[in-house]
């Protein structure tokens, strides 16, 4: 776990870099079509996948890490009426999730 501080004495430092889209090829007309049929009543999952990466800097060091972020976008008539569900944090739950599965690792 990182703590955020003001200290600039502290030997390790974060860089952000931007999160990227992985595009993901896989045919999705077979989920689309069977959406169109129903009408919508039955929810398709299309996969989405990102990359999350910061660099860590310590004593002119740069160690790189990553983390492969991967979303199951539901599409569902029903949906349409729920204002909960965001990209950001279906973003952020997966990325939790990776940490998560890392720390058990160690």
């Amino acid at each position: 776990m990182y703590a955020f501080t003001d200290d600039s004495t502290t030997n390790l430092k974060i860089r952000l870099t931007k999160l990227s889209y992985l595009p993901t090829f896989r045919c999705l007309t077979g989920p689309a079509a069977f959406m169109f049929i129903t009408l919508g009543q039955v929810p398709i999952k299309l996969p989405k996948s990102y990359r999350f990466e910061y660099e860590e800097i310590q004593n002119s060091e740069t160690k790189k890490v990553s983390y492969p972020i991967n979303i199951n976008k539901r599409i569902w008539f029903w949906d349409i009426l729920s204002w909960q569900k965001t990209p950001n944090r279906a973003i952020s739950l997966s990325l939790r999730q990776e940490r998560a599965k890392l720390n058990k690792r160690y």
